[in-house]
């Protein structure tokens, strides 16, 4: 067989409904409504889903004990529902864990043999369905995941959705396409509205592209979002999964991986505790219950970019594609840093702002603006993962926080008429003052009579946080133009330090004292002559390598230290290549 036809089958196998079996699919049963008015049943919580393998065979644990061990370990890292095929015997094992089974109806092979489409296996999904009806250990139903048009017949399809919502309208159903091909070519509304687009690999541009698409889809359909996410690595991920959720994004399913390998015969070796979505899952996990509370967000705003959102290299200043800035009379706003949020109205009448870091890779020092008026003014909360509870900052003009690459943070604005607004104090601050603080450890490597040559970025806060015209301080020096490192976001006074000819020790002095800074920093490197940074923490030095650049945080009044070692200082001589072989 060629190459290309062994790929194609295997690709087939793991994620077609494949028709092996002579048996066609057919329509909905002569006594399912034609029409169904009522909106359909939506998810409770935000869905973290763990998945394999759909729509042909249970290639999950079929032994007991091993399927509860299984949740146990998801549970632990972050997930709360699991796309299988349904066993009566695999309910209790999910109310134990508090866990949600999201249920494969397409799965058509023995023992399972519960596909929707196949009339000979329907009545076994009826049963199913009218058993389960209302059950807490349920998320819904997963009805399908590819091109739509692959489902054959879209009145096939519009029949197979009716049928369940008759026999169970008390959980949700997904049904997914391949970007937005036919999502609108069935009539019956089904709960969750779901796609995949895989933008990481296929296009960048189509995250947001999608989001936007699909939060009026949703809403016209009075359903949710859902999205398939293929798993990267953590920042990619995290960057997805919190621009999803400021979009409305209730669900999300990870394409048929995970740190789960049911595939493993030997079940000590199945369990990967390092794997980037245990972290994720932990992280997010807080979140869970305020993000089924908050449905689709009223709308979605963001800040101007100098970066590129998937690759942190310089772009043009302006707004990304697909996104739309801060009206400029609307009552929240940023005036420092690269964000995205997704304003909701929670239950309680409440504002809710999912603030995100449009920087899969950067830092960013967050000013968030807070109009105040008299007789309206807005209580600022915000959520704490660790307690999950709110943190309240008072009626605040200004807030400022640190947001790391590719994550978000979420705020809550309730208006408390008469409430104190609280101003920060006007703070005197000179960065400089930090110098001699930062390079005093012995560790450093600086002695006291090493004379540092001083250089600033521009700012466009003041040192007290407030906001200046955008330019030089007054007095400062700007670095030279062929200077081998170049700060391209955060403001800092900066110290170089000569240890020696080819090594310097480098601080980096926040000018702010209210606001934190996300600082990325640059270096010209080349192959002849890398320069090895290495960071100062915890007393001592750590390497960190040959980088193109480094992204870190400061405080308000911090500062950071590093060293960069060129391996061949300016001027010193390219080594010679290697003589020809005879």
């Amino acid at each position: 067989m060629h190459r290309s036809i062994v790929v194609l089958a295997c690709f087939c196998f793991l994620v077609s409904p494949a028709w092996s079996a002579p048996e066609a699919p057919t329509g909905a049963d002569k006594d399912t409504p034609e029409k169904i008015d009522a909106p359909p049943a939506l998810p409770k919580d935000f869905a973290f889903t763990f998945s394999m393998p759909y729509g042909q065979a249970d290639e999950f644990p079929r032994d007991e004990k091993e399927f509860d061990r299984m949740l146990g370990l998801l549970k632990s890292a972050g997930y709360n529902t699991v796309h299988c095929p349904y066993e009566p015997w695999r309910i209790p094992l999910f109310k134990k864990h508090g866990m949600k089974m999201m249920i494969d109806i397409l799965a058509w092979k023995p023992p399972i043999e519960a596909d929707i489409r196949r009339p000979s296996q329907r009545p076994k999904v009826k049963a199913m369905c009218l058993k389960i009806k209302d059950s807490d250990a349920v998320w819904g139903y997963n009805l399908w995941n590819e091109r739509l048009d692959w489902c054959g017949n879209f009145k096939f399809l519009d029949g197979w959705v009716r049928m369940i919502r008759t026999w169970d309208p008390t959980h949700p159903i997904w049904v997914g396409t391949y970007r937005y091909l036919y999502c609108e070519h069935f009539p019956t509304h089904q709960g969750v509205c779901a796609w995949y687009d895989y933008h990481w690999a296929r296009g960048f541009g189509w995250n947001s592209h999608m989001l936007n698409f699909y939060r009026k889809i949703a809403a016209k359909r009075r359903s949710v979002m859902g999205k398939w996410m293929l798993v990267h690595d953590y920042n990619r991920n995290l960057y997805t999964l919190n621009t999803s959720i400021a979009h409305g994004v209730k669900v999300v399913l990870w394409f048929i991986s995970g740190p789960y390998a049911p595939r493993v015969k030997d079940t000590s070796k199945r369990w990967f505790e390092g794997h980037h979505l245990v972290r994720i899952g932990r992280h997010m996990q807080p979140l869970y219950k305020l993000i089924g509370e908050i449905g689709l967000p009223e709308a979605v705003y963001a800040t101007p970019t100098r970066r590129r959102a998937d690759t942190n290299k310089d772009k043009k200043p302006g707004m990304e594609a697909n996104t739309t800035p801060f009206p400029k009379d609307y009552w929240l706003g940023f005036s420092q840093g690269e964000l995205l949020a997704g304003m909701f109205k929670h239950p309680d009448g409440s504002q809710i702002a999912y603030v995100c870091n449009q920087n899969a890779w950067a830092w960013q020092g967050a000013v968030m603006d807070v109009r105040q008026e008299k007789g309206k003014e807005i209580v600022v909360s915000r959520f704490n993962r660790k307690t999950g509870k709110w943190d309240q900052l008072g009626a605040r003009e200004i807030v400022n926080f640190a947001l790391p690459p590719a994550d978000a943070a979420v705020f809550r604005f309730a208006t408390k008429p008469g409430a104190a607004v609280v101003k920060d104090p006007v703070v005197k601050w000179d960065p400089a003052a930090s110098f001699a603080e930062s390079v005093k450890p012995p560790a450093v490597g600086v002695k006291k009579d090493i004379k540092p040559a001083i250089y600033s970025t521009p700012t466009a806060r003041t040192a007290d946080n407030k906001p200046k015209a955008p330019g030089l301080p007054k007095g400062a020096t700007a670095f030279p133009e062929d200077f081998y490192l170049a700060v391209k976001q955060g403001e800092a006074l900066v110290a170089v330090y000569p240890i020696d000819k080819k090594t310097d020790v480098v601080v980096f002095s926040n000018h702010s004292a209210g606001a934190w800074q996300g600082m990325v920093v640059a270096l010209r490197q080349t192959k002849e002559n890398p320069i090895i940074m290495s960071q100062f923490e915890d007393g001592k030095w750590k390497k960190l390598g040959p980088w193109g650049d480094v992204n870190f945080s400061l405080e308000p009044k911090g500062f950071s230290v590093f060293k960069f070692e060129r391996t061949g200082a300016p001027g010193d001589p390219k080594p010679k290549p290697p003589a020809p072989k005879n």
